[in-house]
């Protein structure tokens, strides 16, 4: 049983891509969120990018238009 985890355990290792995410908060220069997001991958990873493009994506809040304007519909 336990090299049957052990091997499981290696070819985990071997297999899965390892890599870092960051986020980074800092306050804006007009007192806004300023959210920086980087990534690291051990060796060449093609997919990095695109996974650190989507977490910024998700992170990043999505603007209301204001209430009462000229787009609302008329009652």
């Amino acid at each position: 049983m336990a090299a049957v985890a052990a091997m499981a355990g290696l070819a985990l290792s071997l297999f899965v891509p390892r890599r870092r995410l960051w986020v980074r908060t800092a306050t804006g220069r007009r007192g806004g969120t300023v959210l920086e997001v980087a990534g690291l991958a051990r060796g060449d990873d093609p997919r990095l990018q695109p996974t650190v493009d989507t977490l910024a994506t998700r992170l990043t809040p999505t603007p209301t238009p204001p209430r009462g304007g000229s787009d609302d519909p008329v009652p």
